[in-house]
């Protein structure tokens, strides 16, 4: 509280300039580019993982017959401008987040990074003039581009709406802004949610949207740790655990009770992997639990051998009333 306090003359000056910025495109005197094809943005009002990776996995599946485009900032990457995701493509070029969604979808989709959306798009459509339908992570506050639909994910256990702008809080802009929102989808829900509680949580939402954005739930599940041969982890192994993430401990509180974790190896999320670090991971000769994310920016750097040890935990979401959903985007 305390932070929050000292902090929130700097929220007020922050508030002043997203909001004016906002307030120039809604009043038209900055550009609104619109995507002339089936497009989806997923977007955030908060700072952090809210699940945007597992979203636009999602919608690949459920958009697999199509000619599908995936569009991203590329996050953490080294280099600027458009580039198109390939076979060679290293986290450092194009992102850790991006080369993972082509790693796993690249038979359904085609994949790119450009900070600049608007000339992302447009290259897309140049290059491969079939494309039907576009998603664009990330993309909830660069309004430059304005696609079809925008899904604005909410985490349930950090709401927006109990949140603070930044720096003494972890919203990126003020929350009237979840009214440009077509829909909401309130992730990382307990599988136990009460009709109750979710009627309470819409009510909230419903405040900032004007009560024009249908609000879903959904939930992430786990996959048991599994290796690239198929083989799974068993209960109560002695391992170790890395990770990259927006919340590290959390993915260790996880899987704690459920292996014997001998050693943790935390970074700052998107950290890019030395040749140190994967060294004395590996060195231990034990079996490692990690994410999708972390082993696409750490395979290269290991041996066949190596490989096997790390044991990746897949994420999938699951939506609650899942063909509303999809009519409200499709519809």
């Amino acid at each position: 509280m305390l932070r929050i306090i000292l902090l929130f003359p700097f929220s007020m000056v922050y508030k002043a300039i997203t909001s004016f910025r906002n307030l120039l495109f809604d009043l038209k005197y900055f550009k609104e580019t619109p995507i002339n094809i089936q497009s989806i943005g997923v977007g955030n009002l908060t700072v952090g993982g809210t699940g945007k990776t597992p979203t636009i996995a999602y919608l690949i599946e459920k958009l697999s017959d199509k000619h599908l485009a995936v569009l991203s900032r590329g996050y953490g990457r080294k280099t600027s401008g458009f580039v198109e995701i390939k076979n060679t493509s290293t986290p450092k070029e194009v992102g850790d987040e991006p080369l993972m969604l082509y790693k796993k979808y690249q038979n359904k989709a085609k994949f790119f990074v450009c900070e600049k959306r608007v000339l992302g798009y447009r290259t897309i459509l140049e290059k491969y003039p079939e494309t039907e339908t576009l998603l664009l992570d990330d993309v909830f506050q660069h309004r430059h581009i304005k696609p079809q639909k925008l899904i604005l994910l909410c985490d349930y256990s950090r709401p927006f709406f109990e949140d603070y702008l930044l720096p003494s809080g972890n919203l990126r802009e003020a929350k009237s802004g979840a009214k440009r929102a077509s829909v909401v989808l309130v992730t990382k829900c307990p599988n136990n949610l009460s009709e109750d509680q979710k009627k309470h949580f819409k009510t909230q939402i419903d405040t900032y949207t004007k009560a024009q954005s249908p609000v879903f739930f959904s939930e992430f599940k786990k996959s048991v740790p599994t290796n690239y041969l198929g083989e799974k982890l068993t209960a109560k192994e002695n391992c170790i655990i890395v990770a990259a993430l927006a919340k590290n401990e959390a993915f260790y509180e996880e899987w704690k009770d459920t292996y014997i974790i001998n050693e943790k190896y935390f970074f700052n999320d998107h950290h890019s992997y030395t040749k140190e670090n994967v060294l004395a991971i590996s060195s231990e000769n034990k079996k490692v639990i990690t994410t999708e994310k972390d082993f696409v920016k750490i395979e290269n750097q290991l041996s066949e051998a190596q490989k096997s040890n790390f044991y990746i935990v897949k994420l999938s979401l699951e939506v609650q009333n899942e063909e509303g959903f999809l009519n409200a985007l499709f519809a």
